[in-house]
């Protein structure tokens, strides 16, 4: 997904690139998609490829779209958890060490930097509160000058 932010190709190549991206991990999550058709399992993809919702069943286009998002948003999140777990593990060297003559707490401990350090924070949007459990979506036509 990074294709076309390579700071030493034009701006045409690096749209090229991205596109070329975009259009691999499509192809790849619907062939994803498809073994998963035919051998369903106890997993997340699966669910949506089955599930009858008030509306049927989502389309392949909404099955990528959907698991483009989760795969973007549960990439940022885990690195955001084990980066800013890290660093308070390193700023606080007796809690690493506990840690580490006590390895089976690893499931109390992320829990505990997931609440003192979460990965996503709530935030102020044009001043209104938002929930960092509430999705945020930006579309052009609503920036200034876009209309």
């Amino acid at each position: 997904m990074v294709a076309g932010l390579s700071p030493g190709q034009d701006a045409a190549e690096q749209r090229r690139s991205a596109q070329q991206a975009r259009l691999d991990l499509g192809q790849y999550l619907a062939g994803l998609i498809e073994e998963h058709r035919h051998h369903p399992g106890d997993d997340i993809l699966s669910a949506w490829i089955t599930d009858e919702g008030p509306e049927g069943r989502m389309s392949l286009v909404e099955l990528i779209t959907t698991a483009v998002l989760l795969l973007i948003a549960g990439h940022e999140t885990t690195v955001n958890l084990i980066t800013n777990g890290m660093l308070t593990l390193l700023r606080r060297p007796e809690a690493l060490d506990r840690l580490g003559d006590a390895p089976h707490t690893a499931p109390e401990t992320v829990e505990e930097l997931l609440r003192f350090e979460p990965p996503v924070h709530d935030r102020q949007v044009a001043g209104t509160a938002q929930d960092r459990a509430r999705p945020v979506v930006a579309q052009s036509w609503s920036a200034p000058g876009c209309r």
